[in-house]
């Protein structure tokens, strides 16, 4: 037997106010996580000030993990995403840091007032360094020079002046850590597409030797420390760890 109208419609009704309070109960979560991840942006901006690196704007904050406002009360939070843009330290500007600080702590009042200890029991992060930086940085004076990526090896071209004529070169290079750096080093580099003139391998060659070099590093904040350095198709990506972190 069909149930009469009204207890159809009550039914309905119901399911309208979970719905509504369930959304505002979402919309709430996020407004109160997007005030505390502004106020840790800005708290880490300062931080990062007092360790020597400089940036162009606010590090983006991301503080996951669902519901958040009892991550709040409880003081403790599943993981933090810090998004550094356009850092430099030292005079070495690295373009992108990425930090993924997890099982973090921080008293409520800190949090929502601005101000620290956040501490982060531990800590990853990869620095992207991009085939045009990198190509900047190895580029001589009187030649222009392309990086790029094939698998897990860099490819190097450029053209270069074979006495008076411009000669298009290729070349294969590898990547990795070095003291407070990442050496790039050429390991082969040829003409493409045509003969060489007589003499001339000996001028690739030294053209080659001279590209080989050290890409300086800022000083990572967090004392993260640098382990490990991959080849991807749009970057360098250099990986780095830290445990027991003040973020703040």
């Amino acid at each position: 037997m069909p149930k009469p109208w009204w207890k159809r419609k009550g039914l309905r009704v119901t399911l309208i106010i979970v719905i509504v309070l369930g959304g505002l109960l979402v919309l709430t979560d996020r407004v109160a996580a997007s005030i505390a991840e502004d106020k840790v942006a800005t708290l880490i901006s300062q931080e990062a000030g007092n360790q020597g690196v400089t940036m162009t704007q606010e590090p983006d904050v991301d503080m996951g993990g669902w519901p958040f406002v009892t991550q709040v009360f409880g003081g403790e939070y599943e993981q933090i995403d810090i998004a550094f843009r356009d850092i430099t330290a030292q005079g070495v500007n690295l373009p992108e840091l990425n930090v993924h600080a997890t099982n973090v702590t921080a008293a409520m009042s800190d949090v929502l007032n601005g101000a620290g200890p956040v501490i982060a029991q531990s800590m990853t992060a990869d620095a992207r360094l991009t085939y045009d930086s990198i190509s900047d940085t190895l580029a001589q004076t009187d030649a222009a020079v392309e990086i790029s990526a094939e698998g897990d090896q860099l490819v190097v071209k450029s053209a270069l002046d074979v006495f008076g004529t411009q000669v298009p070169v290729e070349g294969a290079a590898t990547i990795e850590m070095a003291e407070n750096a990442v050496k790039v080093t050429v390991t082969e580099m040829t003409a493409v597409g045509m003969q060489v003139p007589p003499g001339g391998e000996g001028l690739i060659q030294e053209f080659a030797a001279g590209l080989s070099k050290e890409i300086p590093l800022p000083p990572l904040p967090y004392n993260l420390t640098l382990s490990d350095v991959r080849v991807e198709p749009d970057a360098v990506v250099l990986s780095a760890s830290a445990s027991d972190v003040p973020l703040v």
